[in-house]
């Protein structure tokens, strides 16, 4: 069955990404996935070429019965222990409170805010450093 997201799966292993699946139950409950390399899309307005040191986390979800299982903060956790030296990126929406506080429970830090206002199809982007190795 050719699904959008079996698609997008092959596509991320295709150029080089790493699926990390966390089980519940004997049933998958939680998926995230690791760009080595290429673009990081922080959103459909704001992207960035990756650094050679870096590893970005990207299409995380759990399923909705599997929630306050730390699922998601111990899949976040085992990415970083597999990429010693490098520094792991991910971004959350600021709304995304249950997924701010899992990226909290991995140990992340915030590094930047990004903030994209788009007018009339003209965009502005800034961001502000919050950490001063950040540039």
């Amino acid at each position: 069955r050719n699904t959008p997201n079996l698609q997008s799966f092959h596509e991320f292993l295709q150029r080089g990404d790493e699926g990390y699946y966390a089980y519940l139950d004997g049933k998958c409950a939680h998926r995230s996935w690791a760009l080595h390399n290429g673009v990081m899309d922080v959103d459909i307005f704001y992207h960035r070429q990756l650094k050679e040191n870096e590893v970005f986390i990207h299409w995380c979800e759990t399923a909705d019965w599997a929630r306050g299982h730390n699922l998601y903060p111990a899949t976040l956790g085992q990415i970083i222990v597999d990429n010693p030296g490098k520094r792991v990126c991910i971004s959350v929406n600021r709304n995304n409170v249950a997924s701010r506080r899992g990226i909290e429970k991995a140990g992340f830090e915030l590094q930047e805010k990004v903030t994209t206002t788009v007018v009339l199809g003209m965009k502005w982007t800034s961001i502000e450093n919050i950490a001063t190795n950040v540039y």
